[in-house]
């Protein structure tokens, strides 16, 4: 499964390349040093590695284990059996500065893995698959879980 992109990381991005051409139009009429803008060109290749490179893109589960990929780093693998809790950010601060799409799934140890899938539900019905006794506390999968079972 896909996983949901941060809107505001290509305006970002296109914004510090727009500076970077009006930083290099400053040095060609020779307002700044040019080592300013070496450490731009720096800090922008940084910020392209850490956005582009080392944000999850996709999430597969297989053999019990949940495998976050990445561009730039190796896969991280989360054991599913020692996951007990499946749940939207319940903090003050992750709703109100948090992205809405984001949910949080918790071990034994309650270290916890902020996750941002395209589709909440199909996520959740993915990992329900391979861990039955993990609890899932997300708004529209409790919902047609419970109407499931009324019928």
């Amino acid at each position: 499964m896909k996983a949901k992109q941060n809107s505001a990381i290509p305006v970002f991005l296109g914004a510090i390349t727009i500076m970077m051409f009006y930083y290099f139009y400053q040095l060609s009429i020779g307002k700044i040093p040019r080592l300013a803008l070496i450490l731009y060109i720096i800090f922008i290749v940084i910020m392209y590695y850490y956005f582009i490179g080392v944000a999850p893109y996709h999430y597969t589960v297989k053999d019990h284990q949940l495998i976050i990929k990445r561009r730039a780093l190796s896969d991280q693998r989360i054991d599913l059996d020692r996951c007990v809790l499946l749940t939207e950010p319940r903090s003050f601060v992750n709703l109100r500065m948090g992205r809405h799409d984001a949910i949080e799934l918790y071990d034994e140890n309650k270290k916890h893995v902020t996750l941002h899938p395209e589709d909440k539900i199909g996520f959740a019905k993915m990992l329900e698959k391979e861990n039955r006794k993990m609890v899932i506390d997300i708004d529209g999968y409790v919902k047609l879980k419970k109407h499931k079972g009324r019928r």
